[in-house]
This record gives C-alpha cells, sequence and structure tokens, in this order.
C-alpha cells in the first residue's frame, strides 16, 4: 500500500500512483513519491540549480531528453528556465559566452 499523502495535511492516499501511470502512458520518465523522497535527501531537501529550498510537493523531475535518465530533482521554473535552454540552444549560449570574453 502506498503511503504517499496528496499534501502534508492529506488523507489521500495513492494519488502518485495515477501520476506514474500517465507519466508511462505520455512517455515520460516515472520517478515514484519513494525515489523523489530519496532523491530529495540526497541533495539535501536544495535545487541544484538556484540552491534554494525544494520540498517533495514542488520537486520537479528532471530528466534528460536524449536517454530518459532522470537527474535529480529541481524547482519546475529553474529546470524550464535554464535546463531546457542549455538542454536545447548550447550552442547559442557557447558563441554568446565567446562573445561576453572578446568584449
Amino acid at each position: 500500500m502506498c503511503v504517499a499523502p496528496v499534501s502534508p495535511t492529506s488523507t489521500i492516499l495513492c494519488v502518485h500512483h495515477a501520476e506514474v501511470v500517465a507519466a508511462r502512458r505520455a512517455g515520460r520518465p516515472v520517478m515514484t513519491f519513494n525515489a523523489r523522497v530519496v532523491q530529495l535527501e540526497k541533495q539535501n531537501h536544495r535545487c541544484p540549480i538556484c540552491d534554494e529550498a525544494l520540498d517533495i510537493y514542488t520537486a520537479h523531475v528532471d530528466h534528460n531528453h536524449f536517454s530518459g535518465t532522470n537527474r535529480g530533482l529541481t524547482h519546475a521554473m529553474c529546470n524550464l528556465r535554464t535546463v531546457d535552454l542549455v538542454e536545447n540552444h548550447f550552442d547559442d549560449i557557447a558563441r554568446a559566452v565567446r562573445y561576453l570574453e572578446e568584449h
């Protein structure tokens, strides 16, 4: 039986199973609630991008879009703004860094 609550004050259980099923159907990587707890502890409850506090209920599963493997947990906005930008526009960023270094 899953003991993962919807929120810290909720008594509803097993909602994360529905999340896992939906992710599998959509072809997205799956990270169970328990795996999120373990990963969050490994990260000292911090977002690796902004280094701010990160909690289990708002943590976003960051994954490699090419291999599909999970990289860790981030804030959703950190992931969207930073990881997506770097992953999809790395060459542009590299050119911008070179430009700034030269000027």
